[in-house]
């Protein structure tokens, strides 16, 4: 598992927030945004966690359907601790 440091430059944790695309060009434009991006692939899906504007992202690449946004989205609460 690749752990990415969602700290704060203090030190306190901080909330992330996930922002779910079913389609290569949803993705693209917000991870051309990231700094500090590190790909983890779970499966078949991709997720993409850097920061923004100093603020925690993933980003994962759900794929179409819902049942694929459902799966996507529970391992973002379950792994990644989004909430």
């Amino acid at each position: 598992m690749i752990e990415y440091d969602f700290k704060t430059r203090e030190g306190g944790r901080v909330k992330k927030i996930g922002l779910v695309g079913a389609i290569p060009e949803e993705i693209s434009a917000v991870t051309n945004l990231l700094t500090n991006n590190i790909e983890e692939t779970i499966g078949i899906r991709t997720y993409y966690m850097g920061s923004i504007n100093g603020i925690s992202v993933v980003v994962p690449f759900s794929r179409w359907r819902k049942v694929a946004a459902a799966t996507t989205v529970t391992t973002l609460i379950e792994r990644y601790e989004i909430t």
